[in-house]
């Protein structure tokens, strides 16, 4: 059976790789198979509908998170429940009291209205791009924030508060999400509970030997003594189906 996905959809391909749809669907020449067009790393490839599979998405906004909205300017909430109707849509609460009694206090909001408030990442901090409307090729790339006041809003009210100054590359983009990113200065990253240093090897359930590095600020796993790349498997990957790693130490 075979998955319709979107663009900008994250997928896995061949069960091997992670990537992201940048176009389709559409159909062969002969209309043998139908296709997609991946964003591996940095570069574009074709790819066979049959050969993706959907990579379960983490929610943007957790219970408790602090986030604006753009339909209610200068107001903030807290996220309360969500997300549903197909993770779209979320129950906020407003932080303060409305100033009109008659306003709501708790209702729902879309999650493309939204967006973490600032303050919970300041200037100087490290992050990776979640999303950048006019810059999408850096997501999921790292750099360092240089505002949290260069407001550009699109028409439909999308917010890109975050000026940031790239890892790697010339270049300083209007980013709309971040996350803080964890292990950068110190080498490590801890998931699932486990510390892991990015700078070791490792042996998995299997036996097998694998080293991890920080590639573009997103720690990846790779096998048979090679040094990670930016299309090798993530270290959550990884973990999640070989685990237990033990550090090598000779």
């Amino acid at each position: 059976m075979t998955e319709t996905f979107k663009v900008g959809q994250k997928v896995r391909v061949n069960d091997v790789v992670d990537g992201e749809v940048t176009y389709g669907p559409f159909s062969s020449t002969f209309g043998m198979y139908r296709a997609y067009v991946v964003r591996i790393g940095g570069t574009e490839k074709l790819q066979k509908e049959r050969d993706l599979s959907a990579i379960p998405e983490t929610p943007k906004f957790s219970v408790g998170d602090v986030v604006t909205l753009a339909t209610r300017p200068g107001a903030k909430a807290t996220v309360e429940y969500g997300p549903f109707d197909d993770r779209d849509t979320y129950v906020v609460k407003l932080v303060d009291e409305p100033t009109d009694p008659d306003s709501p206090r708790t209702f729902t909001a879309m999650e493309h209205v939204m967006a973490k408030a600032a303050g919970t990442v300041k200037v100087g901090d490290r992050v990776r791009v979640v999303r950048a409307r006019w810059a999408a090729e850096f997501h999921g790339k790292t750099g360092v924030v240089t505002s949290t006041s260069r407001t550009w809003r699109e028409a439909q009210g999308d917010i890109h508060r975050y000026e940031v100054r790239m890892d790697n590359a010339d270049a300083q983009i209007l980013v709309a999400e971040v996350d803080p990113v964890s292990g950068v200065d110190t080498g490590t990253y801890t998931y699932d509970g486990v510390t892991y240093d990015l700078s070791a090897k490792y042996r998995d359930k299997d036996g097998d030997i694998v080293r991890l590095a920080l590639v573009d600020g997103i720690a990846r796993a790779r096998y048979y003594g090679n040094q990670p790349d930016q299309d090798s498997h993530t270290l959550e990957y990884v973990v999640d189906r070989y685990a237990p790693l033990t550090r090598v130490t000779d």
